[in-house]
């Protein structure tokens, strides 16, 4: 019976602003043993880590709620090292809490990315057409749509902080809205089930929240080893 999962953050736990939205979409009983890349380390230390080229910014949290840019290669590192502790303490069944797709993870076991879960859902709901997407910086705009384009499908991308403003990732969302996009992806980890669903109400189109998707697979988990 599956009783306990990891959760690794990129940033520094507790992630206060995710897991409980997680818990409440998953509905079920279960221990969440959260870990941050950057847990043991201090602000000057994490200055050092800002990405090296603009392809490969990652944003994410600190505890003190401050938001940082991190470098890609060292980020993956970083992860991996979460994982053996997690596997250190017995935690087989790990939720990555980033959208970013990390290819180097791909053959690590037990490891659910929150990316390929979002990669499916929209090619399942838009085969031609205009996908937006929403990002955390507007450095990342030009990663973001590199990531998204395929064949019959234009991508538009906006940029809000999820650790911002609430009322600019709703102008930005209601700004792709308005460009006739046939559906929304919220392409960080750190917007949440409130701005999600205040979105869903001003917008016509379908919104994708990764922290909504994972929390499905983590239910069907659950469920299926109960």
């Amino acid at each position: 019976m599956l009783t306990k999962i990891g959760a690794v953050t990129i940033g520094q736990s507790p992630r206060d602003d995710i897991l409980p939205d997680l818990k409440k979409l998953m509905g079920v009983e279960i221990v969440i043993e959260e870990i941050g890349v950057l847990d043991n380390l201090e602000k000057e230390e994490i200055r050092k880590l800002s990405p090296r080229r603009s392809e490969d910014i990652l944003m994410t949290r600190l505890r003190n709620k401050e938001s940082v840019a991190l470098d890609y290669g060292w980020v993956v590192k970083g992860i991996r090292k979460c994982l053996a502790d997690l596997r250190a303490e017995g935690v087989e069944t790990i939720a990555l809490l980033c959208t970013c797709h990390f290819s180097e993870l791909e053959d690590e076991r037990g490891l659910i990315q929150v990316s390929k879960l979002m990669e499916e859902k929209v090619k399942e709901m838009i085969k031609k057409g205009c996908l937006g997407v929403l990002i955390p910086s507007v450095e990342q705009i030009l990663q973001s749509e590199k990531r998204w384009q395929r064949p019959g499908v234009k991508v538009i991308v906006a940029s809000a902080s999820p650790y911002g403003q609430r009322d600019e990732i709703i102008s930005a969302s209601n700004a792709l809205a308005k460009q006739q996009v046939d559906l929304i992806v919220l392409d960080c980890i750190g917007y949440d089930l409130s701005v999600y669903r205040r979105i869903g109400q001003i917008v016509s189109v379908p919104v994708i929240l990764p922290l909504e998707l994972l929390a499905q697979n983590l239910k069907g988990l659950t469920s299926s080893l109960l």
